[in-house]
């Protein structure tokens, strides 16, 4: 199978090579009937169907299915920031961030963090949760790619912030490691309160 072609890096015409550090998964890693391909020099996942360019402004007003079985909405409309992570079970970026992501949800009860899962089952999900270990709350599903589509997302894992009336702040395309997403809380609330999370 040849390799898909690379993303180049905005505002240049050069690809970024992955380094010894970050080697893409193995092959067998990845589902190969999703209707995704995986960008092996930036460690991103591309929705083909999906060509937009812009986030609009405000948080979507779209209802899901949490994984206890109930409908959700995105935001909570109780004062808190929110911050919304798209990611799936079979993208190794995701799966490299999401524990990260956990710890600061529990550190951080200052500020609404949800997950939503990109197209898969909720057997699918509990599984990857319960066998990973992984104890989070606002676990949402989107089997239509619904929030995908409505922020432009163009690849996963891609995680907005939200302010507490639910306009955008900004839009982060990749993995955070533990230090990247505290710089992004401190700079984006600097009011909220990292506990432990450092």
């Amino acid at each position: 199978m040849d390799k898909p072609p690379c993303v180049p890096v905005k505002g240049t015409s050069a690809c970024p090579q992955a380094s010894s550090v970050d080697k893409p998964a193995p092959a067998q890693n990845i589902v190969q009937k999703k209707p995704y391909l995986y960008y092996e020099t930036t460690h991103k996942f591309r929705l083909p169907s999906i060509n937009l360019t812009r986030q609009p402004a405000n948080v979507p007003v779209v209802s899901l299915i949490n994984i206890d079985g109930a409908r959700q909405s995105l935001t909570k409309g109780d004062g808190r920031p929110t911050v919304v992570n798209l990611w799936a079970t079979w993208c190794p970026p995701c799966q490299a961030e999401m524990p990260i992501l956990a710890e600061a949800q529990a550190e951080t009860p200052g500020l609404h963090i949800v997950f939503v899962n990109q197209g898969e089952t909720r057997d699918v999900v509990s599984s990857y949760l319960t066998s990973h270990d992984l104890h989070i709350k606002n676990a949402l599903l989107d089997p239509n790619l619904a929030v995908a589509r409505a922020v432009s997302a163009t690849a996963y894992p891609t995680t907005l912030f939200y302010d507490a009336q639910g306009r955008l702040l900004s839009a982060h395309l990749g993995q955070f490691s533990r230090a990247t997403f505290a710089q992004a809380i401190e700079q984006f609330y600097p009011d909220i309160e990292l506990k432990d999370f450092q």
